[in-house]
Formats: structure tokens, C-alpha cells, sequence
């Protein structure tokens, strides 16, 4: 923590590009030994700053550590469960919703000139995320782990808490707005309205059910823990049905239901009943 309170930009924003991650050589990214270290520490400043401006996580979002950094890492450290764990539950940080960040995002309410800015460059943070999510790789190293952890005896208490950072990443992820289309209509760049404004989602959710969404959920609905983690996974699964399937076409319900057997609906119907 000391190092990342020595250096400082104005405003007391931390120099993020003075704190290494890891770097690139020849197409390959290589993780700081120190690396851990810093992204708890960044894990710890984003908790503590100010809840008006939020003038850290819009650096990272400046400075676009996410695609940096933090998805190379996510990519890259497997075999490193630590570094795993800790970019995981960064990266749920990074993508929390605006309204869950700022103490006033309603339109009704006053907002001051520099929340405005703020929420702007929220904004484009969770644009830039759920675009960083469109690569199948990303997602795959992600339900990889969680299809591992779901098919083990006993889950430890820190393959609960993995378990619970992913799911909350992945809701996340796909509540994330994307990025309005522009279109021109003579001088003028207006966004579109169309349903390409869902081709994102729709790629995520595509990924992600190739990848082994459905049984993942099943299976932790059924893993053969105690009543208490039954519970714990159920309320981080309901947090993510409504992301999966929100503004979805009867298309889409049709397609889900190759992918999800009737017993996988019984046992969804009896969890969330």
C-alpha cells in the first residue's frame, strides 16, 4: 500500500502507469512479480475513494488498464490462483453499475458539473468492459474455473468466495450497457435504436453458453454442499438470470431451451420458486 501512496497525481489519483502489472514482449504478456501485491492494493483504494467522483476507477478507465493489464492477466494466470482470484474480484469492482456507484444517478435529482463528468466516464468504463468480454478466450478461462470448482467433493471457503466473484462478474458484464450505434442522418450522428444494439449481449451469451453456462448453474444448484452455500450460490445465480435474459426475443427463449433440459428448468422452478 505504501507504494501506491507515494505515487500520486494531482487530486490524489494514484500513478497506475508507475505500478507494474505485467508487460507484453513478442505477443506474450508477462506477470510482475509484484503484481498480486498491487492489485489488492488497488482492490483496497477503489473501496476508499470518493464515492462522489470516483476519480480512481476512472483513471483505470482512462487509462484502459483493463485491457492492459487485467484481461491479459485474467488469461495468463491459471496457474497462478492468487493473481486469479484478486484480478476476478478487481475486475467485479471495475464493472459495478453506475447507479450502484454514485450517490445520486436519478434524472430527477440535482447532479453537479463534475458528477455528470463522472457518470459519463463511468459510462464509458462499462462500455469498455463489456467489450473487452466479446472475446470467447476471456470468458472461457472464466467458466473453465468455475466448471472445475463445480465439479469438486467439497468447495473451501475460498472456492466459495471464487465462485461467488465469478458469477457476480459475469452479471456484471452482461448488465453493462454497450456502446450506442452511430448512425448519420445527414449532418448529424444520432444512435441507433435497432436491435444491433443487443449484438453484443447476444455475443456474450452465445460464448458463454457454448462454453458451459447452463451446466454450470445446474451444477451448482446440485453440488453437494451445505444448505448454506445451496443458498449463497443461489442468490449469486439469481443475480445473473435476470442479466441473461433480459431484452431477449422469443428467438432467444426458443434457443434457450435446446440448451437447457427440462430437468435443468424443474431444478431452476424449485431453487427460485
Amino acid at each position: 500500500m505504501e507504494q501506491l501512496m507515494k505515487l500520486k497525481f494531482s487530486g490524489d489519483i494514484p500513478c497506475l502507469s508507475s505500478i507494474p502489472l505485467g508487460t507484453f514482449h513478442n505477443n506474450k504478456y508477462y506477470i510482475d512479480d509484484e503484481c498480486l501485491t498491487h492489485l489488492e492494493e488497488i482492490n483496497v483504494m477503489l473501496k476508499r475513494e470518493d464515492p462522489n467522483t470516483r476519480p480512481l476507477r476512472r483513471a483505470i478507465g482512462f487509462m484502459d488498464i483493463l485491457n492492459k493489464d487485467l484481461i491479459p492477466i485474467l488469461t495468463s494466470s491459471k496457474d497462478q490462483p492468487d493473481i486469479f482470484y484478486s484480478t476476478i474480484k478487481l475486475l467485479v469492482e471495475l464493472t459495478t453499475p453506475v447507479e450502484c456507484l454514485m450517490v445520486s444517478v436519478d434524472p430527477s435529482s440535482r447532479i453537479s458539473p463534475s458528477q455528470h463528468i463522472a457518470i459519463h466516464e463511468l459510462t464509458q468504463l462499462l462500455y469498455g468492459a463489456k467489450e473487452s468480454f466479446l472475446d470467447g478466450k476471456t470468458t472461457q478461462v472464466i467458466l473453465n474455473h468455475l466448471l472445475h470448482l463445480s465439479q469438486k467433493q467439497l468447495l473451501s471457503s475460498d472456492d466459495c468466495e471464487l465462485v461467488n466473484h465469478s458469477l457476480l462478474l459475469i452479471r456484471n458484464i452482461l448488465h453493462a450497457p454497450e456502446r450506442p450505434c452511430q448512425i448519420a442522418v445527414g449532418e448529424c450522428q444520432v444512435s441507433s435504436t435497432t436491435s444491433t444494439q443487443q449484438q453484443q449481449q447476444n455475443r456474450i451469451l452465445w460464448n458463454l453458453y457454448a462454453q458451459g453456462l447452463s451446466h454450470l448453474l445446474i451444477n451448482l444448484l446440485g453440488c453437494s454442499q451445505a444448505t448454506v452455500k445451496h443458498y449463497y450460490f443461489s442468490i449469486d445465480i439469481a443475480g445473473c438470470l435476470p442479466c441473461i435474459f433480459k431484452q431477449q426475443s422469443t428467438k432467444a427463449f426458443y434457443f434457450l431451451s435446446f440448451l437447457f433440459t427440462k430437468t435443468d428448468f424443474n431444478l431452476l422452478r424449485i431453487y427460485f420458486a
